[in-house]
């Protein structure tokens, strides 16, 4: 399951996290990108943990810290997000950072097309998904705290994902089954980014 110490996390928990108690049991997460999310179970309820990948890491890569950080300033929003309990960088707990949140039910769809709904119930996850995007982007930055994330205002961030999206789109362009317009699409993102951040 882990290399970690379930021991060990267990008895942070009850120290770090008020109201929760033993015994813990651990499963991980079969779906998830990039870093590994774990399910924690206990008389307290449940929990999810997540944590940087083990090993060495490139520099800024794996950033749970920012993660967390982001979750944080969302509670309360129009954003649909988990409650967090506790940032954690003590790395002699489980090895790595890690965070905690509440575990919320949900569904798993691990192909975007949704082959498996019908026509009606793929229509209402996609328009959730888009009353989502717009909640997020409804969200000011200065007054939710998310603005510490970067002292450029962006300025790096949208450069760097305009030309990785732009490098894409030119190579699918030249190969078979490429995403139709996305080299058009990356061209008109960055027609209306606002002045001075590309």
């Amino acid at each position: 399951m882990s290399s970690w110490s379930t021991a060990a996390l267990e008895d942070y928990l009850v120290r770090a996290l008020p109201g929760f108690c033993g015994p813990l049991q651990v499963h991980a997460f079969s779906y998830g990108q990039s870093n590994p999310t774990f399910k924690l179970k206990s008389p307290t309820g449940s929990l999810v943990l997540r944590k940087q990948p083990s090993g060495k890491l490139a520099h800024s890569a794996h950033a749970i810290d920012r993660e967390f950080t982001v979750l944080q300033a969302l509670q309360g929003s129009a954003v649909p997000v988990p409650a967090v309990h506790l940032y954690c960088a003590d790395r002699s707990v489980i090895g790595t950072p890690f965070y905690i949140m509440t575990f919320v039910e949900g569904r798993i769809f691990t192909d975007p097309a949704l082959p498996h709904l019908s026509s009606k119930a793929r229509h209402c996850v996609y328009a959730e998904a888009i009353k989502v995007l717009l909640a997020i982007h409804a969200v000011d930055i200065k007054s939710s705290g998310v603005q510490v994330l970067s002292s450029s205002g962006g300025r790096g961030f949208y450069p760097r994902q305009l030309r990785r999206l732009t490098s894409v789109a030119q190579q699918q362009a030249a190969a078979a089954g490429d995403i139709p317009n996305l080299l058009e699409l990356s061209t008109e993102l960055a027609a209306y980014c606002p002045p001075g951040i590309v």
